[in-house]
């Protein structure tokens, strides 16, 4: 109880940021607006239930196994873990984005297509959750899950008045904005109290840059005009094929050792 208590008011904070701009919106825009970024919303999320807890639940016995074992070998696998958990997320985002458009607006009511246009947004700020909670090894293993609780009491505080401050002048963009904005905060602050606990160097250039690599060929492969379906899946194919190349160029030592150590 004495580790743990900071837990359950850190859920509540994670329920406001997560449910909070659906109420905000509301009152605000009207229920149709919320239909439609909940539609979204609903899709952007599939980043977090479909890699990032997968992802995790594998990842957390080893690191913190590590960390009791060996520390030097703790800081060099939470900095490859980083690398590789954006590589994976950028090539499943990148690949996704080629076809996912036109499954959406297949599957998709056309009253709701509008709330396409979010799910970038959207599956951004669990992109960047899931990068938090990385750097959070650290803190559960310093017994230290109080800093959960500031980071989420600040960063739902913020979300909070970006929604108020975003939605009347952008609608369901400003809630997906401020959803951004509220996790973006999130990473910042787990980076800046984690790294107070323990130094590591993720050399955050490399991670950095491959989040804005995959985000901008996501922006251009929805930006280029095409004349029909079959010529856009050829060109956005074309456009993720030359990114997973120079990502997997960039990483290859890495890449062929995360192998490894999977069929070990």
């Amino acid at each position: 109880m004495k580790v743990a208590w900071p837990v359950l008011p850190s859920q509540i904070g994670v329920t406001l940021m997560t449910s909070g701009d659906r109420y905000v919106l509301n009152y605000l825009a009207g229920g149709n607006a919320v239909g439609i970024y909940s539609v979204g919303h609903r899709f952007g999320s599939l980043v977090q239930g479909l890699f990032v807890t997968p992802f995790f639940n594998a990842y957390n016995p080893v690191t913190y196994q590590l960390f009791v074992k060996d520390r030097a070998r703790f800081k060099v696998f939470q900095k490859d873990s980083l690398v590789i958990f954006v590589l994976i997320l950028s090539t499943l985002l990148i690949c996704a984005s080629v076809f996912f458009e036109f499954l959406f607006k297949a599957f998709v009511d056309r009253r709701y297509w509008s709330g396409y246009g979010l799910i970038g947004m959207i599956a951004a700020a669990y992109f960047l959750e899931g990068v938090a909670y990385l750097f959070d090894a650290v803190q559960t293993m310093f017994e230290k899950l109080e800093y959960s609780l500031y980071r989420i009491l600040v960063s739902s505080a913020v979300s909070l008045g970006l929604n108020l401050l975003l939605i009347p002048r952008f609608g369901i963009e400003g809630a997906a904005m401020a959803s951004l904005g509220g996790y973006f905060l999130i990473f910042v602050l787990s980076y800046a109290l984690n790294h107070r606990l323990l130094k590591i160097d993720y050399a955050m250039a490399k991670p950095i840059a491959l989040l804005l690599l995959c985000f901008t060929a996501i922006f251009v492969q929805h930006r280029i005009p095409v004349p029909d379906q079959g010529t856009a899946l050829l060109i956005r194919g074309a456009i993720a094929m030359g990114c997973l190349a120079i990502f997997f160029l960039l990483n290859w030592s890495l890449v062929r050792g995360f192998i490894g150590r999977l069929r070990s």
